[in-house]
């Protein structure tokens, strides 16, 4: 699943991440869980699921370079 990455300098890129795990990956917009409730297009949740990962989660690539700030 592509996921939206918060990077050191505070913008978003988009990257997959393979797939959720369950109780660790939530929607940022409704907060389902993104492995029992996928959001698609036709889905629950109503604007669409966002899977952000922000950089002070140990999932993302960019997590060291926040300690350096």
């Amino acid at each position: 699943m592509i996921a939206e990455i918060e990077k050191p300098d505070g913008t978003y890129e988009l990257k997959e991440m393979g797939d959720p795990v369950c109780g660790r990956d939530f929607c940022d917009t409704c907060g389902d869980c993104l492995e029992c409730q996928p959001h698609d297009i036709n889905g629950y949740c109503r604007t669409g699921s966002r899977w952000v990962i922000y950089l002070s989660n140990k999932l993302n690539p960019y997590y060291n370079e926040e300690e350096k700030r």
